[in-house]
């Protein structure tokens, strides 16, 4: 028998022609997942910088201390502080201070720390600054140097120290 006449039949099949009519939704394409390495190293690479970050962090902790007297030739200054400044000074540190009405910043070196009863200017000033002085006073002397300031009058004088910058994370690490 011989094959039916082309013109007889569709130029393209039923399948093809059924494709074309359904085409218009557009093609379905499936989506790989993540892959494992990118879920778990995006995690990590944001904690490793937020460690980076914090690890560049330095704290200052600034107290207000009291000049209750000129020190005397040959000794160092003594500045009254709230005991809780006992936490972060140790004798050696360097510590700036300004005195209450200068803009000049100056430096000393702690050589003792001693907490004693507060005398009556210190209790009133730690009170007035709503800071608790039952414990006594921390006294903190600053080794004698010649380029230390001497107070201005009248004494007592109130004075901004700044404690040496610590780092953040062994800020977290020690408290």
């Amino acid at each position: 028998m011989p094959p039916e006449p082309i013109q007889g039949r569709p130029l393209f099949r039923p399948e093809a022609i059924q494709h074309r009519l359904v085409r218009h939704f557009g093609e379905i394409s499936l989506l790989r997942p993540l892959p494992l390495r990118l879920v778990t190293l995006c995690p990590l690479l944001l904690v490793a910088l937020l460690g980076l970050g914090l690890s560049r962090i330095d704290l200052q902790s600034m107290f207000v201390a009291l000049v209750e007297a000129a020190p005397p030739a040959g000794q160092g200054l003594v500045l009254s502080l709230e005991p809780s400044a006992a936490e972060q000074l140790r004798p050696g540190d360097t510590l700036e201070f300004r005195f209450a009405g200068s803009a000049e910043r100056s430096r000393g070196i702690v050589s003792t720390l001693i907490t004693r009863p507060c005398s009556r200017e210190s209790r009133a000033f730690l009170e007035a600054a709503s800071r608790q002085a039952e414990g006594g006073c921390l006294h903190v002397e600053l080794a004698p140097d010649p380029a230390l300031p001497f107070p201005p009058a009248p004494l007592p004088l109130k004075v901004q120290v700044w404690t040496p910058p610590q780092k953040y994370l062994d800020h977290l690490l020690r408290g």
